[in-house]
């Protein structure tokens, strides 16, 4: 069971394990829509998930989610568990 809310490097951490192998990356179909009118890859947003840096947890809409930033792109996630991760949104700052 995950224990949330997760500290910024706990969030990396446990991203980074999942982007290894070990887990599943599931895009919304909002993310979906948000990455193809802002011209947003699939690429730029497993970038900015590997050395983007975590905001601090917060609640929405029932889900913790962290603010990963690169740059200027932003890519909201949610941890269902240990081994998903669902990239919420996506835009640009």
């Amino acid at each position: 069971m995950l224990l949330q809310p997760l500290s910024p490097a706990q969030a990396r951490h446990l991203l980074l394990n999942i982007l290894a192998g070990d887990g599943i990356v599931l895009f919304g179909s909002h993310a979906r829509r948000q990455m193809q009118e802002r011209g947003v890859s699939e690429l730029m947003v497993y970038v900015a998930l590997e050395d983007g840096e975590f905001a601090e947890a917060y609640m929405e809409r029932g889900s913790w989610r962290h603010k990963v930033t690169l740059q200027d792109t932003v890519v909201v996630i949610a941890f269902h568990h240990e081994h998903e991760v669902a990239i919420v949104t996506v835009f640009l700052e």
